[in-house]
């Protein structure tokens, strides 16, 4: 009996002595522990460093000719014009700058203007779109567009001013009539004037602005577009787009690309009517004489 009591006590001891050694020996990694936790704690916030957009690390959103990164916490947002969009409007590479928390941010500048590049001239007091080359007016359409006057801001539903350039186009090889819903095609094609509908037809030119006076207009999704309700072309009745014809929206199309500079002109702005005399040898008769002589010739 006394030997088994003996023999109980020992065991009990030597287990005891080994947890006892087993907590020592773990007791530094803990307090380790402890105090690179408290000096994350008690550093500054100003030593964080801020994180660096990479295209692993960012969400990509594309719009038009545009690639969006937005860093995945939402801290930084970078904006850089694709290198087939800058190659094709001639841009130079995005510079990149820092902010005020020193979070890098890439902007592209804006565009470079070609020599002999056309622009659109939107002219609201006439309801007229002119394109222009070289000072001379190569074609005019008529428009029209909105009904509540002109501003920028959200749910106005009025067209903005300003300085403006083309960023996206959508519909290149659509038929004309062709219905268009988010920029999507539904497959439904519209007679002009078709009876009860004013849908988005046939193409759409998108516009960003330049100006702090129209900088939301990108962002309200503001368009030069087709509608099938041609016989308002003319009157200010559009919901802030540009409205044209489906076969002038076309024609537009076809001459201009991403980063044509587009002016809106507001009433007050519009150039002064000239008179019968001074219009007799204004260049707009001078390109119409040449457009009848080639449609005559056969070109």
């Amino acid at each position: 009996m006394r030997c088994r009591r003996l023999s109980f006590f020992l065991l009990s001891g030597i287990l005891l002595f080994g947890a006892t050694s087993l907590s020592l020996a773990r007791a530094p990694k803990v307090e380790k522990k402890v105090e690179k936790k408290a000096e994350k704690q008690t550093q500054p916030a100003t030593a964080k460093s801020q994180p660096t957009p990479t295209r692993s690390s960012a969400i990509r959103e594309r719009d038009g000719g545009t690639v969006r990164y937005v860093n995945r916490k939402g801290q930084t947002e970078v904006e850089v014009t694709s290198a087939i969009s800058r190659k094709a409007i001639g841009n130079p590479e995005p510079v990149i700058n820092r902010r005020d928390d020193g979070a890098p941010t890439i902007t592209s500048p804006p565009p470079v203007a070609q020599a002999n590049a056309p622009e659109v001239i939107i002219d609201i007091r006439r309801q007229k779109l002119r394109l222009v080359k070289g000072g001379r007016d190569l074609k005019e359409y008529p428009i029209s567009t909105s009904r509540f006057g002109i501003g920028d801001r959200y749910h106005s539903y009025k067209t903005p001013v300003g300085r403006f350039k083309v960023d996206g186009k959508i519909g290149g090889n659509l038929p004309l009539g062709a219905v268009l819903k988010g920029g999507r095609f539904t497959g439904e094609v519209l007679r002009p004037n078709a009876p009860g509908r004013d849908p988005i037809v046939t193409r759409m030119i998108r516009l960003r602005g330049l100006e702090q006076r129209n900088a939301n207009a990108y962002g309200r999704g503001i368009f030069i577009h087709g509608t099938p309700d041609e016989k308002s072309i003319g009157k200010a009745v559009s919901w802030g787009c540009v409205r044209m014809r489906s076969s002038d929206v076309i024609d537009l199309y076809a001459r201009i690309g991403d980063g044509t500079s587009v002016t809106i002109l507001a009433p007050e702005e519009s150039p002064a009517p000239k008179s019968w005399f001074a219009n007799l040898f204004s260049p707009d008769n001078e390109t119409a004489a040449e457009e009848k002589t080639a449609t005559a010739s056969g070109t």
